[in-house]
């Protein structure tokens, strides 16, 4: 018998008044019945034993230039609704098992845009069907070895992924339906960008989700901290140019409510919206690039209830930026140098070497900054790379293959990682971090790689101790503590409020070894001081961050700063200063 994983099908209901129900967006309000025009439904009012967890009904839809497409999952169609609720399209789908239910579908376009392939996914046969949309016709089929297809998505190349419950894999499967590769997955949805690249999240008990990225070819190029550790059942259901669309439940578990959430692209929170789900259905939101679309409906109450998809206006408005707790310094800033010849999408960000400013780009190409004589250099490492970290003689690179090397070319650790950041201590320690592991080297062994097993936001401190943030194991609350390069703690040394709510923490060593914290707070970015005394020295809020590694502190303990005005970067030395009264 089935039962959908999530809890979603949804009555709006506005938080904060930042989403609204549009007045004059389209809306479609669609008859459950028998006849051509009208959607299947089972449940104890046309079913005499009635032994399903739930009511069944649709369980996916999609806008697509202002047309409804429906699973009508029950009755193996897939139907298309004009804008004035005129049924526009019927897709009677052949050889269909008695207890067919149709559990997501989804189209491969044209290069004019027009979708030209239908692909459904069944749950009760387990098969995926090629339908040719101009003729209605089955073109093929997949009979995969899939366990429990739930998400079926398409990119431009023509190319099929199915999200795989049973596997906790996302498959990508050529137009023809070979396997191309296997992405593994958290069952938190995906969604797959212009670019051909793949979006999904990921949990960590010690840290709370992560938005991770994987480029056309399947090598993870980004993953984003948005914390939420105490939310479950996380899903990503879409993104756009600027925003991530994630659902979570609220803590505490399911008590008929959840969140839907938007996130910039560098881990901000933008707005939420507070839903009430009403029926188990697993597609129950849409996007147009413009506007989002949900299902209003109740599978029980059919066939009286109606089938209704209406939109959600203003969705694209942020909340107001939220108010730090307490505010110990101000600062101002002083412009050293306008930087030029770097792909400004594709920033890296900072570090600093003895005096030199070093500012990458993931090409590898990269500006050596003298502030004293104000000019800098371009120069180029010739391999794209992922992050880099500074020693007393060199440059230590991540690769976009994973390896591991210095500016001299040499390779330093004969070894391949999944990570995205990379750290390195006075001592010779580096620091690898993911949003799935971590890794330690030891400078005493570079041959023994330490897998902490989980993931850590740390940065490595001299005699192989490191700092890191993360969450209680118990209480949940956020802390800055010392750990040895085993992941063990060694002091807890700073314990952030209850309602401390962080989301892209990024960390940083200042020249006296004291931990400096960057993280989302709402929609406020701030960055604080801790000390090893276990006092927080100050915070203030800084503008939203153009790159990973936008701050850095110069040889001298001064905060340094990248701005962004059109084509040029600035750099900036920030001074503090104590507000008076």
């Amino acid at each position: 018998m089935r039962s959908a994983i999530f809890l979603m099908l949804l009555f709006c209901q506005i938080f904060s008044s930042q989403l609204l129900l549009a007045g004059d967006a389209i809306s479609w309000k669609i008859k459950y019945g028998e006849s051509e025009e009208k959607l299947a439904f089972q449940n104890s009012r046309n079913t005499k034993v009635f032994i399903e967890a739930s009511a069944l009904g649709p369980q996916s839809f999609r806008i697509i230039k202002n047309e409804l497409w429906i699973a009508d999952s029950l009755n193996g169609r897939i139907l298309s609704f004009g804008s004035d609720g005129s049924l526009k399209k019927h897709i009677k789908l052949s050889d269909m098992a008695s207890n067919t239910y149709l559990e997501d579908f989804a189209f491969s376009y044209n290069t004019s845009g027009k979708p030209e392939i239908l692909w459904v996914a069944d749950a009760a046969d387990l098969t995926i069907r090629k339908i040719d949309l101009a003729s209605s016709r089955e073109i093929s089929r997949i009979k995969g070895d899939f366990v429990q297809i739930n998400q079926l998505e398409t990119d431009s190349r023509g190319r099929l992924y199915v999200g795989d419950y049973g596997k906790a894999a996302i498959l990508v499967l050529s137009s023809d339906g070979s396997l191309i590769r296997s992405l593994p997955w958290q069952l938190c949805g995906f969604t797959i960008g212009k670019d051909d690249s793949l979006t999904t999240i990921e949990y960590s008990e010690n840290l709370g989700y992560f938005i991770v990225q994987y480029n056309s070819e399947g090598k993870k190029v980004n993953d984003i901290h948005i914390g939420r550790g105490s939310f479950q059942n996380g899903r990503i259901w879409f993104e756009t140019d600027d925003s991530y669309y994630i659902s979570f439940i609220p803590s505490g578990g399911f008590r008929g409510t959840i969140y839907l959430e938007r996130f910039s692209r560098n881990g901000k929170f933008l707005s939420k919206v507070l839903l009430k789900p009403r029926s188990q259905m697993n597609r129950f939101l849409s996007e147009t690039g413009k506007e989002v679309y949900f299902a209003d409906t109740d599978f029980s109450l059919a066939p009286d209830e109606l089938f209704k998809v209406v939109s959600i206006a203003d969705f694209e408005k942020s909340e107001k930026p939220g108010k730090s707790e307490k505010k110990l310094f101000e600062f101002g800033k002083e412009l050293i140098l306008r930087l030029k010849g770097l792909d400004l999408d594709k920033l890296v960000g900072m570090r600093t070497k003895g005096r030199e400013i070093l500012v990458f780009d993931t090409t590898g190409a990269y500006l050596e900054v003298n502030p004293d004589k104000k000019f800098f250099k371009p120069k180029n490492l010739g391999r794209a790379l992922r992050d880099f970290a500074v020693s007393e003689n060199s440059v230590i690179c991540i690769t976009g293959q994973g390896d591991i090397f210095s500016d001299t070319g040499k390779p330093l650790i004969d070894r391949v990682f999944d990570s995205q950041t990379i750290e390195y201590s006075e001592s010779g320690d580096l620091f690898l971090g993911g949003s799935k592991n971590s890794f330690c080297v030891s400078a005493s062994n570079t041959s023994e790689i330490i897998d902490l097993k989980k993931p850590l936001l740390s940065v490595p401190l001299k005699d192989s101790f490191m700092w890191s943030v993360e969450r209680h194991p118990t209480t949940g609350v956020w802390q800055a503590s010392i750990v040895d390069i085993f992941g063990n703690s060694m002091k807890r040394v700073f314990r952030f409020s209850r309602d401390f709510e962080p989301s892209n923490i990024r960390l940083l060593k200042s020249p006296e070894n004291d931990l400096l914290v960057s993280y989302w707070s709402g929609s406020c970015r701030e960055i604080a001081l801790i000390g090893q005394n276990s006092r927080m020295f100050w915070k203030i809020e800084l503008p939203e961050p153009i790159c990973q590694r936008d701050i850095a502190f110069d040889d001298s303990g001064n905060l340094l700063l990248l701005e962004r005005e059109k084509d040029e970067i600035l750099l900036y030395r920030l001074r503090l200063s104590i507000p008076q009264g």
